[in-house]
Parts: structure tokens; C-alpha cells; sequence
């Protein structure tokens, strides 16, 4: 696909109702990003997709939009990549470090304080939503992300009296019908809290047994071992069932938490192991240093075989988006979906994205083989990009050179050659010397 060019599929992160995510090569800023397919079916969700990517709240701990791409009914965004993962494994670990809580805690007020003045509420602040930025020991660098359910305070999303989110984290009044504010996220970083320090869920609920709001009682965060009573007065202020005793905002809150737990007092900053993302991915080959006279090219991490692409979708036409009467939209909001599918992108190199591709003819090519070279090594350049490993024939795996110009952009190192098994019928890809196949009668064809 040409508009997504710039960007190189590693491997796939996560999925969910909406799509996939992947961890990516970004071509033009030489470094890893994570890349948001939406895959799904549902016209509002498609907005929502759209509003994420439009909310680029400039901060520290907000994480970054890098850009987004409406092709058809092709939706990607792309943000920076938290390496560390989220928050959401530390749950099944036991309680965390106090400092280290205390520390995620201040930059997550922070960041949705930002986040609140730019009107917009994230809706759904939990530990999966959470990242780390670094993985690892080092003290913790927290980043707020995914904004797909995230409201702004002029635009609804949901009708009257319909609450979205996750339910454990989702504050009372907004349960009831009111309307989400800032204070409906303070609730939800307050049990965050809570159950990071004592390594347990707080709030047992289920669309089938709800624990009903009625039943809450005022000190939700329970006394915690280890934990000073001033700092748990905190937490309960922030996650209060009744909004009238929870702090007016995220910035009253932080004032509060950090009089009550200074940053000179914050211990075990780096007794917290986080994940990493990247851990299986193959280092960059290395390049050899070339003569003064010549270019120095950088390299490109090995993508990974390319995703099996998805079964055809029927094509969605922006313009007509139906709208129930249960969801309200502005003009300004639906104009910017038309707007947006206007949006053009570089084209700056290779893809194997899933989903439509280039219609430009690819320029198959003879291989010369050299030696073999292992599994791990798909994809993967050597001699200044002069020599790639690629399957050559059946499972055999071999340094090849490249032809004159270069490896040819569509080509797929790991993928088909004609006469090949394939499903489901009607996919595309390309094989490792450029050839575009189409899947027909259950076999790859060019």
C-alpha cells in the first residue's frame, strides 16, 4: 500500500474489536512506532478511530500521534511506541513499590490534566492504557494512551444515559447518565492506584453482575499495608464514589498527592521490571563503514512474514455515515472525516502492509543465491543492501544479490511462489522476487 510506504510491519502487538496493532520500522525517522489497523465494521467505531487520531494533546506523558492515513475504508494511525508495555501485567505480580506507584501516578494526573484542558475526557483510564515508555529497571516514564473512546465536552459520542469504558473504572455518576468530565477520569486513576499498590482488581463488576454504584461504600480504597494514612486519604478523595468529596480536577489532585508523597521521599524508582517489546526482534544488520566519497545508508530492521490479509469488506462511502438517534454528531465532526480522506502520505519505500496494494506492476527477478542464511534472517540486508535473505525455493533460505536498482519495493522475502497453497481465495501478495500473486483454485498465481 502505498500511502503506509514509509512504515515496515515487524510483527503484530495486539488485536481487538477494532483491528490489530503492529509494531513497525519507521523509515524516515529510523526507529521502531507502533501501527493501529482498523479492521472493523462499524461505522461509529470508525469515527471514534478517526477522533483518536485527531486528539494530539501535546505533552511529555501523552502519547504521540505520528500520523494517520484514511485510504477507502483503510484507517491506520500511527503513534510512538511505548516499549515497555502497559501496566496491566504488573496487576498478577502482588502489590507494587510505593515510590514507583506514587511516581506513574504523578506523570498519569499530569498528562490527563493536559488532556482535560484541551477539553477533551479519556473515558477509559485503566492499566491497559497505561504504557511505559522504557523497559526494563529505569524509573518509570509513563505514557496515557489509546484515546478511541475519549470524548470532547462539544461532541457526543454515546446517547443520554449510555456509558462506555471498562467496567471496574467507569465512576458512579457516570454509570447513572451524567455526562463524562474531568472528574470521571480522576475516579478511574484513583482505583488505578489503589490496585497497583495492592496487586489486586478493586472493583469486581460484569455486564451480567454489576456491583451497582448504590452499594459502594465511601471509602472505596481500602487501608493498605505499608501505606501512609495521609497518602491513602489521597487515593480515596480521587476514587470517592460521591463526585462532591473526589477533587474538582486532575491538577488539585496532583497538588495533594505530591504534598502528601514529594519527590525527594519517592524510594524504589527502579525496583519495577518492565516488559520489552522489542525483545525478539532482531538487532539491525549491521552496515560496514563505507569510503568518504560514498553515502552512508542506514538500515532497515527485518520485517517479518507479511499478516495474512483480511477477508474482503464491503467498502464503506464516508459521506454517507448513518447516525442513530441514540449518538450525537456535529456537522464540524462528520466534516471531518471527509476532510481527512484527502490526506496523502510519502511514499518513501517497501510495504507489506495487509489490505489493498499498489496497483503498480512488480518486476520479478532471478535470484543469485550465495549461501544459506537462517529463518531469523528473513528480510534482512548486508553489504551496504546489496544482499537480502529470502526463501529461493521451497523451505531453502539463501543470500541473494539484489538486481540492478534494488530489491524490487512489492517483493516479500518470506512469501509465496506461484503454484504454492494459499487461502482464502481472492488474497494478493507478492513473492520474494517481486512477482504479484493472486490466490485462485486454492494455489498462488501470477
Amino acid at each position: 500500500m502505498e500511502e503506509m510506504a514509509r512504515w515496515h510491519p515487524v510483527h503484530v502487538l495486539g488485536s481487538g474489536a477494532f483491528g490489530q496493532v503492529y509494531l513497525a520500522w519507521d523509515t524516515a525517522d529510523q526507529r521502531y512506532v507502533a501501527v493501529k489497523h482498523f479492521t472493523g465494521h462499524d461505522e461509529l467505531d470508525l469515527l471514534r478511530f478517526v477522533i483518536e487520531s485527531r486528539i494530539r494533546v501535546n505533552h511529555p506523558h501523552l502519547v504521540r500521534t505520528v500520523a494517520f492515513r484514511l485510504v477507502d475504508d483503510e484507517a491506520w494511525l500511527v503513534t510512538e511506541l511505548a516499549r515497555g508495555g502497559s501496566l496491566r501485567p504488573l496487576l498478577n505480580r502482588g502489590p507494587q513499590p510505593l515510590g514507583w506507584v506514587v511516581e506513574v501516578i504523578d506523570q498519569t494526573l499530569d498528562a490527563l490534566g493536559a488532556l482535560h484542558a484541551s477539553g477533551v475526557v479519556h473515558r477509559d483510564v485503566k492499566p491497559a492504557n497505561i504504557l511505559l515508555r522504557d523497559p526494563g529497571t529505569s524509573a518509570p516514564y509513563a505514557l496515557v494512551g489509546d484515546f478511541g473512546i475519549a470524548a470532547w465536552r462539544t461532541v457526543s459520542m454515546t446517547g443520554v444515559g449510555a456509558a462506555i469504558g471498562t467496567l471496574g473504572y467507569l465512576a458512579p455518576e457516570y454509570l447513572n447518565g451524567t455526562q463524562p468530565s474531568p472528574q470521571t477520569d480522576l475516579f478511574a486513576v484513583g482505583v488505578l492506584a489503589a490496585e497497583l499498590l495492592g496487586g489486586r482488581r478493586l472493583i469486581h463488576q460484569s455486564n451480567s453482575t454489576p456491583d451497582l454504584p448504590g452499594n459502594w461504600h465511601d471509602d472505596l480504597v481500602p487501608l493498605l499495608d505499608g501505606i501512609p494514612g495521609h497518602l491513602t486519604n489521597v487515593l480515596r478523595r480521587m476514587a470517592a464514589p460521591d463526585p462532591s468529596r473526589r477533587y474538582a480536577d486532575c491538577a488539585a489532585a496532583l497538588e495533594a498527592l505530591r504534598y502528601a508523597s514529594p519527590s525527594s521521599t519517592r524510594q524504589d524508582l527502579t525496583s519495577v521490571e518492565a516488559a520489552d517489546l522489542l525483545v525478539s526482534v532482531p538487532a539491525p544488520p549491521a552496515v560496514p563503514v563505507p569510503a568518504p566519497t560514498q553515502p552512508v545508508n542506514k538500515p532497515i530492521p527485518t520485517p517479518l512474514p507479511a499478516p495474512t490479509p483480511p477477508p474482503a469488506r464491503r467498502k464503506r462511502r464516508f459521506p454517507w455515515i448513518v447516525v442513530s438517534g441514540a449518538t450525537v454528531l456535529t456537522a464540524a465532526t462528520v466534516g471531518l472525516i471527509l476532510l481527512l480522506g484527502n490526506e496523502k502520505s510519502p511514499s518513501n519505500g517497501p510495504t507489506s502492509w495487509p489490505g489493498k496494494q499498489t496497483n503498480a506492476p512488480a518486476v520479478a527477478w532471478t535470484p543469485q543465491p550465495l549461501e544459506t542464511c537462517s529463518r531469523v534472517d528473513i528480510g534482512r540486508l548486508r553489504q551496504n543492501n546489496t544482499q537480502r535473505c529470502q526463501r529461493t525455493s521451497g523451505t531453502t533460505l539463501s543470500w541473494v544479490i539484489a538486481p540492478v536498482g534494488g530489491f524490487p519495493a512489492p517483493s516479500n522475502p518470506a512469501g509465496p511462489f506461484a503454484g504454492e497453497p494459499c487461502t482464502p481465495e481472492g488474497s494478493q501478495d507478492y513473492s520474494p522476487t517481486g512477482a504479484r500473486l493472486t490466490c485462485r483454485a486454492k494455489s498462488w498465481q501470477g
